[in-house]
């Protein structure tokens, strides 16, 4: 079920940035690792506003906005590792440095 939303998600992008290459399943690849890293940016994105906020509701919310990130690029890595896609080993040891392990 997941994968078939993942695959949709995918196909999308690739609808959004126009991309009429022959190969599908290169654009198909190419669109997982986009979705993969803007999912790392956000999970980054709500990393930085955790370590900024101060007052103790934004302090909540970041710990949730944060925490609803780092899920999200799991299950996006998972997925890709589902359908064999192989990223580079330096994203995913970053990652795992964090104590995150897939």
């Amino acid at each position: 079920m997941y994968s078939k939303f993942v695959r949709s998600v995918a196909a999308a992008f690739v609808s959004m940035i126009g991309s009429q290459s022959q190969n599908k399943i290169v654009d198909e690849k190419q669109a997982y690792i986009d979705i993969i890293e803007k999912a790392r940016e956000e999970m980054q994105i709500a990393e930085r506003y955790f370590e900024t906020v101060s007052d103790p509701d934004l302090v909540d919310h970041a710990i949730f906005q944060l925490e609803a990130a780092r899920k999200k690029y799991i299950y996006l890595l998972k997925c890709a590792q589902s359908q064999g896609i192989n990223l580079s080993s330096k994203d995913v040891l970053d990652e795992t440095d964090k104590g995150m392990v897939m």
